[in-house]
C-alpha cells in the first residue's frame, strides 16, 4: 500500500505531536509550516478536508434534528382557540 504526504508527515513529527495535529487544525497549519514543502502541504490540505467533512456532517444532523423538532412540534403542540370576546371581557375594568 502506497504512503500517502499525510502519512510520511506523521512519521517526520514527534510522537505527542502527531497525535494532537490529527485533533487540531491550527496545530496541523503549524506543524505543516515546519515541514518540506510537499509534506507540508499534503498534511495542511488533509486536515482541511478532515475539517470541513467534520462540519458538513454536524450541519447535516443539526438540519435533521431542526427538521425532527418542528414536525414533533407541529404533530404535537395543541393549537390555540382564537376566542377574541373573552380576551377583550378578561382585559377590561370591572364597573363595581
Amino acid at each position: 500500500m502506497p504512503e500517502g504526504g499525510a502519512d510520511i508527515a506523521y512519521r517526520l513529527l514527534e510522537r505527542p505531536r502527531s497525535r494532537t495535529i490529527r485533533d487540531n487544525v491550527a496545530a496541523a497549519a503549524k506543524a505543516a509550516e515546519k515541514l518540506p514543502s510537499p509534506q507540508g502541504g499534503t498534511l495542511l490540505d488533509s486536515a482541511q478536508d478532515a475539517f470541513v467533512s467534520g462540519m458538513s456532517a454536524v450541519a447535516f444532523i443539526c438540519a435533521a434534528l431542526a427538521a425532527l423538532t418542528t414536525v414533533l412540534v407541529i404533530a404535537f403542540l395543541p393549537a390555540r382557540e382564537k376566542n377574541n370576546a373573552s380576551l377583550k371581557t378578561a382585559d377590561a375594568p370591572s364597573a363595581a
